[in-house]
């Protein structure tokens, strides 16, 4: 997902390390790939920088519990 989105992910260390999840998305952008895995979890996600200038920047969301 890191490279597809252009995206870094920082994972906070209780998230469970294990845990994975499959699916095929096709036509969903990131915000609504990761509402998909926050409904079906216990994770959750945030933007750390909403601003990234047009794929210049790479987003950065933090993924924790």
């Amino acid at each position: 997902m890191a490279d597809r989105y252009n995206a870094e992910f920082v994972i906070q260390e209780n998230v469970p390390h294990d845990d994975s999840f499959s699916g095929t998305f096709t036509n969903r952008n990131l915000e609504q790939v990761l509402n998909f895995i926050s409904a079906s979890s216990k994770v959750h996600w945030r933007y750390l920088n909403n601003n990234a200038d047009a794929g210049k920047e790479k987003i950065k969301i933090e993924i924790f519990i």
